[in-house]
């Protein structure tokens, strides 16, 4: 399972994966999205993306490229660079997450809907908040040219979604399910299929 940053860049042997395409790599199905923005304590004074800059930011995620990636392409809608935040190199997400609770970050940087994000709200004083991002076509031009798979969403309210706590635009990427050229035809089809026929089961089980 793969987000379609990775997918891209993996086929086509850029970005996290420079020059190293990986041979093979075949996509069978679009799972569903993923959306992503930063999330704040409830009294920060940043009500957007684009009120966040020079405020302490996790980076560098040698464990989770993907995540450095979304990242840069978050605020380079806004215009930004990393040069415009007081980065803290972190290892994965996991780190990003407690760096988050111990104060070392004012940003959170887990997607929407993360079981993390329900842990950090309840032990956050006041809780969490998910800033919108600017959506413009200008905005989306910018995104883009950073992350090419991305694009924009409006997500509302929902017990899924620990800390929108109003409609909200969000950078958004699918999410594949990946096999390799000489996986057995039957064995695809048949995974294919119970994903198309089970699939209010499937979001019943994890919404």
């Amino acid at each position: 399972i793969f987000s379609a940053i990775d997918m891209t860049d993996g086929y086509e042997g850029k970005g996290s994966y420079p020059g190293k395409p990986v041979q093979g790599l075949r996509a069978v199905a679009v799972l569903g999205p993923l959306y992503f923005t930063f999330f704040v304590k409830n009294d920060n004074p940043a009500r957007t993306v684009a009120e966040t800059k020079g405020q302490k930011l996790p980076t560098e995620f040698p464990a989770g490229l993907v995540v450095y990636r979304a990242i840069k392409g978050l605020i380079a809608a806004e215009g930004y660079t990393i040069n415009d935040y007081i980065p803290q190199p972190v290892a994965n997400l996991a780190q990003a997450a407690t760096a988050f609770k111990e104060g070392r970050v004012d940003l959170g940087a887990l997607p929407v809907g993360a079981g993390t994000n329900r842990e950090l709200d309840a032990e956050t004083r006041g809780g969490i908040r998910h800033v919108p991002v600017t959506n413009t076509p200008a905005a989306l031009a910018r995104m883009q040219k950073e992350v090419e798979v991305a694009y924009f969403s409006t997500i509302s309210p929902s017990p899924a979604y620990v800390g929108i706590r109003a409609p909200t635009t969000v950078m958004t990427f699918d999410i594949y399910l990946a096999t390799y050229k000489d996986a057995k035809p039957e064995l695809v089809e048949k995974i294919a299929a119970v994903l198309r026929d089970n699939k209010d089961d499937l979001v019943a089980a994890f919404a």
